[in-house]
């Protein structure tokens, strides 16, 4: 089933008029998503993943892929498009182009505080296929989240996405599942999930001084489930999510990972 849906949504075409960049195709995942331990999930790709570097490219385009429309998108396509999000990571260090430290084959500046936190929680990271990157919608937009309109990312986060997104989850063996940011923690375990049972802790409060710059509420919410939607699982998984979007704070990826770390080995 997870194969026909993915099929189905990279042959799916873009919304319009939501900044979609034009001829890429749909970002299914980073990594070994079918075999990672902790999958990591944010709202959706970045245009710069679209962006040539030295001659090569992150992902696959319809001009790469040498066609002219989505439903021309073959199997065998679907497979090569696969296989290139399985190895994004991996092809960083295949390809010589680590050498190159200001323009780096995978998104380093996005990926790596993420990556430093899975690794010191659970010993896990990207690079060597035990972590992975989902997003809720699969679209790489010219505009960031925040510069879209509501109607926007309406429609990017199209009925495709978030049932590719499930599939993902129910059919593949996650223990753990980190949340990044308010939106993603609503619409994963909301919309995407009807999960609305989870904690929600209070990890720094908001305080205001008189000449002083306001410090922000930062909040976790936490979750262990057997079953979603109805399903049980090959084994459960502890959902972690925050309200901080932690590439923007990273002054606050401390505070939050010490929170995931103290949580994660409860029963």
């Amino acid at each position: 089933m997870l194969e026909q849906i993915l099929a189905e949504r990279l042959r799916e075409e873009p919304p319009e008029n939501c900044t979609v960049v034009k001829g890429s195709i749909p970002i299914i995942a980073f990594g070994r998503f079918r075999s990672a331990k902790v999958a990591s999930v944010s709202l959706n790709p970045s245009w710069a993943e679209f962006e040539p570097v030295k001659d090569n490219y992150r992902f696959h385009t319809l001009k790469t892929l040498g066609v002219d429309s989505y439903s021309n998108i073959t199997d065998k396509h679907v497979n090569q498009i696969v296989d290139y999000c399985e190895r994004y990571f991996e092809r960083y260090y295949t390809t010589g182009i680590r050498k190159i430290k200001k323009n780096p084959l995978y998104y380093k500046s996005w990926f790596n505080p993420m990556e430093k936190m899975m690794n010191d929680i659970y010993g896990v990271s990207y690079l060597d296929g035990s972590a992975c990157h989902l997003d809720i919608s699969q679209w790489a937009t010219n505009n960031t989240w925040g510069k879209l309109t509501e109607t926007q990312r309406k429609a990017i986060v199209g009925k495709r996405d978030l049932e590719l997104l499930r599939q993902q989850v129910l059919n593949n063996n996650y223990e753990i599942i980190l949340l990044n940011g308010a939106t993603t923690s609503e619409v994963f375990l909301h919309q995407c999930f009807n999960i609305d049972n989870y904690e929600t802790v209070t990890l720094q409060k908001t305080t205001r001084s008189k000449g002083e710059k306001t410090i922000t509420k930062v909040e976790g919410y936490y979750i262990k489930v057997n079953k979603l939607l109805g399903e049980k699982l090959k084994k459960p998984i502890k959902i972690f999510g925050w309200n901080d979007y932690i590439q923007k704070k990273p002054t606050n990826i401390e505070m939050i990972k010490s929170w995931v770390k103290s949580t994660i080995t409860l029963p």
